[in-house]
């Protein structure tokens, strides 16, 4: 059984360069993140308060 973060989060298929996964290897190599999943999660974040988006912590969201 799924518990409920698992149903809040979908999966998704991306392809990168060489490049990218040894860059990305190397912040997780590095102690940066702990996992690729966190590396990239962080990295959307970046890229939608770039773009004036904001993503709301797990603490400011509204309770159901």
């Amino acid at each position: 059984m799924k518990t409920q973060q698992e149903r809040q989060r979908e999966r998704i298929t991306i392809r990168l360069t060489k490049r990218y996964m040894q860059l990305l290897n190397e912040l997780i190599e590095r102690g940066v993140y702990n996992s690729r999943n966190e590396a990239i999660r962080d990295a959307l974040r970046l890229l939608f308060g770039h773009h004036g988006l904001l993503v709301l912590q797990r603490e400011e969201r509204p309770q159901k």
